[in-house]
C-alpha cells in the first residue's frame, strides 16, 4: 500500500466511493427480499395444510377415501406441493398418499398437522413442499437489481470521473512532476500555475523555493571546498585515532575534561548501544543504571582533577565492566572498558557458595590468612576479615594444644599446614582435628581437610574446617556407654570366675575346722591347706586385676605378642567355657604366634572380649550339640587376620547386614546393640583395619583385620 500513487489512490476512492454504497444498498434490498419471500413462504405452508386438515375431517371421519382425493384435486394443481399424506388414527393406516416425484426440486420443506373432530384426534395430515419456485423469484429479483446498479455506476462514472481528471488529477500530476524534479535537482525546467484553486498555490510556492535553493547553491559551493580542505586535515587525524583505539581488546572512550565523548572504539560501540561523540559521559552512564551512577560520579570527579582512581565496578543491564582510566594529555582522559561479566558472576556464585556453607573455608600458604568465609565470623570473636589481619596473621593461632593427630601452630618447626598433609588418618572422627576457642569460650572442634590443589601463582591451597564438636562428644558418650554395658555383663562372668574358688576355699575351711574339732590337725596338713588356699585367694587376686586394668587401662600404645594378647582375652572365659563345656581351638599360622604388635591393647581387648562374648552367648542359646570356639591367626596380602569362628548355627540372613548398626541387638532385651558397632569403629577407625561377619559352615565366623604395618 506504501507504492500506491496519489493519482491512483483518488481512482481506486472513487471507485470505492461509488461501488461500496451501490453495493451496500444491494446487499440490503437482496437480504430483505430474501427474508420476506422465506416468510411468506412459511406463511404458505402453514395455511395450506390447516386447509387440508379442515377439508379431511369429514371424509376421513366417513372414511371415504374417493371425495378426500377430489377434495385434494384442486391442491395438487399447486406445483410448490410434492407429497401429500392423510393418515387415519382409527385403522392405523394411511389413509391418502400422494407423492409427485418431478417436483423434487430444491430445498424440501414439510410441514404436519392434527385432524381432529369433536377434540377427539382422528389423524394427521403431513405435507412437503419445494422452494424451487421461491428460489426463481428471488434470482429473478438478483438480476433485475444487479441490472439497476450497473446502470447507476456507469452514470456516476460519466459524469464525476471527466471533472475529477480536471480539476484534481490533471494538476496533481504536474505537481508531482515538479516535485521529482526538485528532488532529482533538476532545477531548471519550469512549470506555469495560473489556478487559484490548493493545488495551485503549492506549485507556485514550488517554483519560488526553487529560486531560492539555486542561490544558496552559489554560497554552499564556495563553503563545501574550504571544508573540504579542513576535512582532509581532520581525517587523516581521526583514521590514526580509530586505528588506534580499535587494536584494543578492551573497550576505549576519549572524553575531554568537561567530560563530552571525543571517540570511542568499536569494542566501546558494542559494549553500549547509542554511544555517539559530543554526547556527556555523564548522561550516557547514568541513563544507563541510575543506581550505580553515584559510585561512577565519584570515580569521574576524581580523574577529573587530575588524581589516580582506583578502577569501579559498573553494572548495567545484567552485565559487569570494570571502568579505570588514564590521563592522555591536560585536556583528554581515556576511559578503559573491560566486560568482566563472566569473571564477576562467578566470583559472586563463589563467595555466595562459600558464605552459604555450615563448614569454615579458607585459603593459605599456612603462614598468612589469605581469605575466609562469613561462617568463620559467625562463630569467633571477629567483626571480619580486616578486624582478624589486625590482631592475627595465620588461623592456626588460635589452635590449643590437645591430644594426638590435633593440629597444632609451629610443631617441630613445621607450619600447620604442612602437619595436615603428615598427620597419621585414624578415623573419620580423629583426624586433622584442630581446637579453637568460640565466642563464648567454648570449645570447638573441626575436622580439617585440604583439597591439595595449589591455586595459580602461590603455594595457597583451599582448607575446610568442617564442625565435628558434637560428634567427637557423641563418640566419647557412646564408648563410656558400650564399656558400661560390658561392665554389666563382666560383673557377671566374675561371679562364674570366683564360684568355684570359693567353693574350694569353703571346703578348705570346713575339712580344717572338722581336723581342728577331732583333734587330728597336724602342721602339714595344716601347711598344705595353707598352700591350697593361698593359690585359690592369688587365683582369685588376679581376676580381679584382670577386669580392673580392662576397665581402666588407659589408650597407651604397647608392644604385645599375638598369643599374649589373646590369651589375656581368653583367661577371663576359662570358666564359663568349662562350665558350658564349650572346646576352646587355637589355631597360628606360622611364626605369627609370638609376633608383636605394637597397638592400644585396651581397645584391642574390648573387641576380642566383645566378640568371645557374643560366641559364647550364642552357644549356650541355641544348646548345640558340637560346642567349641576356634580362633585363627593368619595372614593374607598386608594383613594380619584374626579370626573366631563359634558353632551355634550362624546368624540369619536377613539381619546378618543389619548388626554392625548402632542399638542393633540379637539379644532382645538383654543386648544393647552397641558392643558390635563399637567394636567395628575400634577397629576399622582406631588401627585403620576391617571387621566383618560371615556364616561358615556351623556358625557365625568374625573376621578382625588389621594393617600387618601395626605389627
Amino acid at each position: 500500500m506504501k507504492n500506491i500513487s496519489i493519482k491512483s489512490s483518488l481512482i481506486l476512492a472513487l471507485f470505492l466511493g461509488i461501488s461500496l454504497p451501490i453495493f451496500i444498498a444491494g446487499s440490503y434490498i437482496q437480504d430483505t427480499q430474501k427474508k420476506e419471500a422465506l416468510v411468506n413462504f412459511e406463511e404458505y405452508r402453514k395455511n395450506i395444510v390447516h386447509h387440508i386438515a379442515l377439508t379431511m375431517i369429514n371424509p376421513l371421519d366417513k372414511f371415504s377415501p374417493n371425495k378426500a382425493s377430489l377434495a385434494l384435486e384442486v391442491v395438487k394443481q399447486d406445483t410448490r406441493i410434492v407429497t401429500i399424506k392423510v393418515y387415519d388414527e382409527l385403522s392405523e393406516m394411511d389413509f391418502i398418499t400422494i407423492d409427485i416425484q418431478e417436483r423434487k426440486i430444491g430445498n424440501i420443506f414439510t410441514n404436519k398437522q392434527d385432524i381432529f373432530k369433536d377434540q377427539e384426534k382422528i389423524g394427521y395430515v403431513q405435507i412437503s413442499f419445494s422452494d424451487a419456485l421461491v428460489t426463481q423469484a428471488l434470482q429473478a429479483q438478483r438480476n433485475s437489481l444487479l441490472n439497476v446498479a450497473i446502470f447507476t455506476y456507469a452514470a456516476l462514472m460519466t459524469i464525476i470521473f471527466p471533472l475529477l481528471y480536471m480539476k484534481i488529477l490533471l494538476p496533481l500530476e504536474t505537481l508531482l512532476r515538479q516535485s521529482h524534479d526538485l528532488s532529482e535537482n533538476r532545477l531548471e525546467s519550469k512549470f506555469t500555475w495560473t489556478g487559484t484553486d490548493e493545488i495551485n498555490t503549492l506549485g507556485r510556492s514550488f517554483e519560488q523555493a526553487k529560486k531560492s535553493i539555486l542561490s544558496l547553491i552559489g554560497e554552499l559551493q564556495n563553503k563545501n571546498d574550504e571544508l573540504q580542505k579542513n576535512n582532509l586535515i581532520l581525517e587523516e587525524s581521526s583514521n590514526y585515532n580509530t586505528h588506534l583505539l580499535n587494536a584494543s581488546n578492551d573497550g576505549k572512550i576519549v572524553i575531554d575534561r568537561d567530560f563530552q565523548i571525543l571517540h570511542f572504539n568499536t569494542i566501546a560501540e558494542l559494549l553500549f548501544d547509542g554511544l555517539k561523540t559530543r554526547m556527556n559521559i555523564f548522561d550516557f552512564f547514568e541513563a544507563y543504571n541510575p543506581q550505580e551512577f553515584k559510585r561512577l560520579e565519584t570515580f569521574f570527579n576524581l580523574i577529573k582533577i587530575n588524581k589516580n582512581a582506583s578502577p569501579i565496578v559498573f553494572h548495567a543491564q545484567e552485565a559487569y565492566y570494570q571502568i579505570s582510566s588514564n590521563n592522555i594529555n591536560d585536556t583528554q582522559i581515556l576511559i578503559i572498558i573491560d566486560d568482566i561479566t563472566s569473571i564477576y558472576k562467578k566470583k559472586v556464585f563463589n563467595e555466595t557458595l562459600l558464605d552459604t556453607s555450615r563448614s569454615i573455608i579458607l585459603t593459605t600458604d599456612g603462614i598468612d590468612l589469605k581469605s575466609i568465609n562469613k561462617r568463620f565470623f559467625e562463630i569467633f570473636d571477629f567483626v571480619d576479615f580486616e578486624d582478624f589481619k589486625k590482631k592475627h596473621m595465620s588461623i592456626c593461632e588460635l589452635f590449643i594444644a590437645k591430644e594426638p593427630f590435633y593440629v597444632m601452630p609451629g610443631k617441630d618447626g613445621i607450619n600447620w599446614l604442612e602437619q595436615l598433609k603428615s598427620v597419621p588418618k585414624s578415623s573419620s572422627l580423629g583426624v586433622n582435628k584442630v581446637c579453637m576457642l568460640d565466642k563464648k569460650g567454648n570449645e570447638r572442634i573441626f575436622q580439617v581437610d585440604t583439597s591439595g590443589v595449589v591455586l595459580e601463582g602461590n603455594k595457597e591451597e583451599v582448607v575446610t574446617l568442617s564442625e565435628i564438636t558434637i560428634l567427637i562428644k557423641n563418640k566419647k558418650l557412646l564408648e563410656q556407654q558400650t564399656k558400661h554395658a560390658a561392665m554389666g555383663e563382666m560383673i557377671s562372668m566374675i561371679a562364674h570366675q570366683w564360684r568355684q574358688p570359693l567353693t574350694t576355699l569353703m571346703s578348705i575351711n570346713t575339712k580344717l575346722n572338722i581336723l581342728y574339732s577331732m583333734d587330728m590337725l597336724t602342721h602339714e596338713k595344716f601347711h598344705q591347706s595353707h598352700e591350697t588356699s593361698k593359690e585359690v585367694i592369688t587365683h582369685l587376686s588376679q581376676t580381679i586385676n584382670d577386669f580392673r586394668n580392662y576397665f581402666h587401662a588407659e589408650d597407651i600404645q604397647e608392644s604385645i605378642t599375638i598369643s599374649k594378647l589373646l590369651n589375656k582375652s581368653i583367661s577371663l572365659f576359662q570358666t564359663a567355657l568349662h562350665e558350658n563345656s564349650i572346646e576352646l581351638i587355637l589355631e597360628y599360622e606360622d611364626a605369627l604366634k609370638e609376633m608383636p604388635l605394637t597397638l592400644t591393647t585396651s581397645k584391642f581387648t574390648q573387641v576380642l572380649l566383645n566378640l568371645f562374648k557374643n560366641a559364647l552367648d550364642a552357644i549356650v542359646a541355641n544348646n548345640v550339640e558340637d560346642k567349641y570356639i576356634k580362633i585363627s591367626v593368619y595372614r593374607s596380602q598386608e594383613f594380619i587376620n584374626i579370626s573366631i569362628e563359634d558353632s551355634a548355627g550362624g546368624i540369619a540372613a536377613d539381619i546378618i547386614d543389619k548388626i554392625f548398626q548402632p542399638y542393633f541387638s540379637t539379644k532382645s532385651l538383654n543386648g544393647t546393640g552397641l558392643g558390635l558397632y563399637m567394636s567395628k569403629m575400634i577397629i576399622e577407625g582406631r588401627f585403620k583395619g576391617f571387621l566383618s561377619v560371615k556364616n561358615s559352615s556351623n556358625g557365625a565366623r568374625f573376621t578382625i583385620q588389621i594393617p600387618e604395618l601395626v605389627s
